[in-house]
């Protein structure tokens, strides 16, 4: 009898150690949904959220591969320009448009991020990536220039 009370408890703790990470799981995205719901149902107008609400929300989608969306979300509060900074709206409107592999688009946007604030490293690496992929050797080459320029002084 005693050896039976063993095997089961040894079942018990090993269907509870597979069990475990599911729950992690599964508990995570109910509550990403509840949050998801709770922003929707509140505030169902975008511009009375906060910058951070909406950064959270955007991420959200974003890691659900969402990006019409996102990109939806984004060209509505760079249209209107109320919410947070156009720098950040432009910064994540190229990172959608990169991910779905519209270089032409992604880059205008990083271009006009660069209008605004000409030493952003990260917006400056981001272009020359697209050039890489799009094989534009020379512009390349002065995307390079610039950050080494940044990087010096």
């Amino acid at each position: 009898m005693n050896n039976n009370a063993l095997v089961f408890y040894l079942y018990i703790i090993v269907t509870l150690l597979f069990l475990l990470p599911l729950f992690y799981f599964i508990t995570n995205e109910l509550l990403q949904m509840i949050t998801s719901l709770y922003f929707y149902k509140t505030k169902q107008n975008l511009f009375q959220i906060g910058t951070k609400e909406f950064i959270y929300i955007f991420n959200l989608y974003m890691k659900r591969n969402e990006w019409f969306i996102c990109i939806s979300m984004l060209e509505n509060l760079y249209k209107n320009q109320k919410l947070i900074h156009l720098r950040i709206i432009l910064i994540y409107l190229a990172f959608c448009y990169e991910k779905l592999s519209y270089l032409n688009i992604a880059k205008y946007y990083y271009l006009q991020v660069l209008l605004y604030e000409p030493s952003n490293i990260y917006v400056l690496n981001k272009l020359a990536y697209i050039y890489k992929l799009s094989n534009e050797s020379e512009k390349l080459n002065d995307i390079y220039q610039r950050i080494n320029l940044i990087k010096n002084n």
